[in-house]
């Protein structure tokens, strides 16, 4: 009869750990395949805030997500090169805004109208915040992480735009 070594045990123990990360991505994903539908009939047909919903269903994902141990950073929300990442933020937002500016100024139109602006703009600015974060950091990474293979990361991008 052979006694377990402290290689064993060590393997064991990363296999539990992957095991339980893996339940984790899991239980992301069977989440945002219910919650969609939820959102849609919220959104579509009631007419209610989706707003609301979506900061709901953020808070419901941070705390599983906390819960499991697993590091917000693997979801893609950290603070690292978070100057570097304003920064081409900026230079790419510039890049697209420059042309068009050039073409109302050269059509005569006004280059903003402000009666159109109201504070539904700087709510969606943090709405798209939170979107990102779900749609794009936990569905991308939940999905990565449950299919196996190969292309496992092209399939979940494929998913996650679909």
């Amino acid at each position: 009869m052979s006694y377990p070594t402290e290689d064993s045990e060590r393997k064991n123990c990363r296999r539990e750990g992957a095991l339980r990360k893996r339940e984790v991505f899991l239980l992301l994903f069977v989440s945002i395949l219910v919650v969609l539908p939820i959102y849609n009939v919220f959104n579509i047909l009631l007419g209610l805030s989706s707003s609301i919903f979506q900061i709901f269903f953020f808070a419901i994902v941070v705390a599983i997500i906390k819960r499991s141990g697993i590091s917000l950073k693997k979801f893609g929300l950290n603070t690292a090169k978070w100057k570097r990442a304003i920064g081409e933020s900026l230079f790419a937002s510039i890049f697209l805004m420059v042309p068009i500016l050039l073409f109302k100024m050269r059509t005569g139109g006004p280059l903003f109208n402000w009666s159109l602006f109201n504070w539904s703009v700087p709510a969606y600015i943090i709405i798209a915040m939170f979107q990102e974060f779900l749609m794009r950091g936990v569905s991308l990474t939940a999905i990565e992480h449950v299919f196996s293979g190969r292309h496992h990361a092209i399939v979940a991008i494929v998913m996650v735009q679909s």
